[in-house]
């Protein structure tokens, strides 16, 4: 279940950002901006996730255990190739990178979504990152704006001291 949200606002932000002069990475500072207001969904992500009560195996290979407290350790904001593209980012268990091995990211769907016993039927879902969305997004939303804006500014500042720093050549 992907979750997509239409911000009021976000047409004055990315107006705001494409008044940054042309030498400025604006994929950067659109990376910068949803880390920056995801943090609160970060955290109550973090907080909502459960911790198993043991190591659980990993049903394509059982000689891999994904250890207690993976989950959390994996939930972060990321970016791909496509969300940098569309000027966003993810929110959530991270599959790739460190968490490879020890399988945090997958083992976050089926908490999510329940999954398959080896034995037969269904484990129940516990939507943990569905309520940690619903408690902060309004958060999110509402911080978006004023944090745009700090954003905005030190990437102009940044942008200044390097022009003075080092001329057109800067960059």
């Amino acid at each position: 279940m992907g979750v997509t949200v239409e911000a009021q606002g976000l047409k004055e932000i990315n107006q705001m950002f494409n008044e940054l002069p042309k030498q400025v990475n604006k994929t950067l500072i659109w990376g910068r901006f949803w880390k920056k207001v995801s943090e609160p969904l970060k955290d109550a992500a973090i907080s909502n996730a459960p911790i198993a009560d043991r190591d659980v195996i990993y049903p394509p290979d059982s000689s891999l255990k994904i250890t207690k407290g993976t989950l959390k350790n994996s939930i972060q904001f990321y970016r791909t190739r496509a969300s940098k593209e569309a000027n966003g980012g993810y929110v959530g268990p991270r599959v790739k990178g460190k968490f490879q091995k020890n399988k945090g990211g997958y083992y976050g769907a089926w908490v999510e979504y329940g999954h398959k016993k080896k034995g037969g039927g269904m484990t129940k879902a516990n939507p943990w990152m569905e309520k940690a969305f619903n408690e902060k997004s309004g958060t999110v939303l509402s911080n978006g704006f004023k944090d745009a804006t700090d954003i905005f500014v030190k990437a102009v500042k940044r942008h200044e001291n390097r022009l003075k720093k080092y001329g057109s050549l800067g960059y």
